[in-house]
């Protein structure tokens, strides 16, 4: 990765080489987060088979799993929520919450634009917007949001303070920040999802 970095120099610098270089010897710019292009490149190259693969291949239940607490806490069908999608991906959250809550307005936000691409064509969004989660939180800091939800988009942002902050500032009182991260209880050779 070292020799990538070096033949492309640091302003033409090779994405992916330069995350996995960080990753691997904690020095560069990548040491606490993905760089926003490592991620826009990673998602756009993987967004025309992504939502088939997770779903149907590693069994992916995140955004079922989520929606049935939300839909515990907020029964009435009827209401006009607030919700803002923080990693929207291919869109399964905002179709899943567009048909408990269809009158709700539902934001998307995700660095990848092919990914925005096939939110928007899949529906279930009021919008959807290419950007990083954190600069959408702080044009939102206005608590207009009943919650907020992150499916499997923390690995991709590193340090969440500064997130969890902006949260907490877009949430009405009483809102919901619903999210998941990894966890295993053992180490094994398995791969689990």
């Amino acid at each position: 990765y070292e020799k990538i970095i070096q033949k492309f120099g640091e302003e033409g610098c090779h994405v992916q080489a330069a995350h996995w270089y960080s990753s691997l010897t904690g020095k560069g710019p990548s040491i606490n987060s993905p760089s926003s292009e490592y991620v826009k490149l990673l998602f756009d190259r993987l967004a025309p088979t992504f939502e088939h693969t997770l779903v149907n291949h590693l069994e992916y239940r995140i955004p079922w799993t989520i929606q049935e607490e939300i839909q515990i806490m907020f029964p009435k069908t009827e209401l006009e929520l607030r919700m803002l999608d923080l990693g929207c991906g291919t869109g399964l959250c905002g179709r899943l919450f567009k048909e408990h809550f269809p009158n709700s307005t539902i934001i998307g936000v995700d660095l990848s634009s092919e990914m925005v691409k096939l939110a928007l064509s899949k529906g279930g969004y009021t919008e959807v917007e290419v950007n990083h989660i954190n600069a959408v939180l702080e044009k939102n800091q206005d608590k207009s949001f009943d919650f907020v939800v992150a499916a499997d988009t923390f690995i991709y942002v590193g340090q969440l303070e500064r997130c969890f902050s902006l949260v907490s500032n877009a949430l009405k009182e009483g809102g919901v920040f619903a999210f998941s991260v990894e966890y295993m209880t053992e180490l094994s050779d398995a791969f689990k999802l």
